[in-house]
């Protein structure tokens, strides 16, 4: 599994892009991602988690995305799932997670 971060805009917007296998053991990687870099952004307002390039997603990968969106919460930022693979709305609605996790 790939992530690739990036600010978007005025500094305010991170974007996360996930690409490969969303899945054990390396999906854990995901909440700590993020919340390294909340650490280091305290201004952000809005995170976005581009999944498009995600070919398998697993409970551990749910489990990620779950716990990115409560550190989201946390810090009061948005949180949303930017075009997610078929793999992964697929899982996302079989959780009934698809509105949740802002998956559009």
């Amino acid at each position: 599994m790939e992530i690739l971060t990036t600010v978007a805009g005025d500094g305010t917007s991170l974007v996360m892009v996930v690409r490969g296998d969303a899945s054990y053991p390396d999906a854990d990687q995901l909440p700590g991602r993020l919340e390294r870099a909340l650490a280091v952004m305290p201004d952000l307002s809005a995170v976005q988690v581009d999944v498009a390039d995600v070919g398998f997603i697993d409970s551990y990968g749910l489990r990620g995305l779950i716990g990115m969106r409560r550190l989201a919460d946390s810090h009061g930022c948005d949180y949303s799932i930017q075009q997610p693979s078929r793999a992964v709305l697929r899982l996302l609605e079989l959780t009934n997670l698809a509105d949740y996790l802002g998956a559009t």
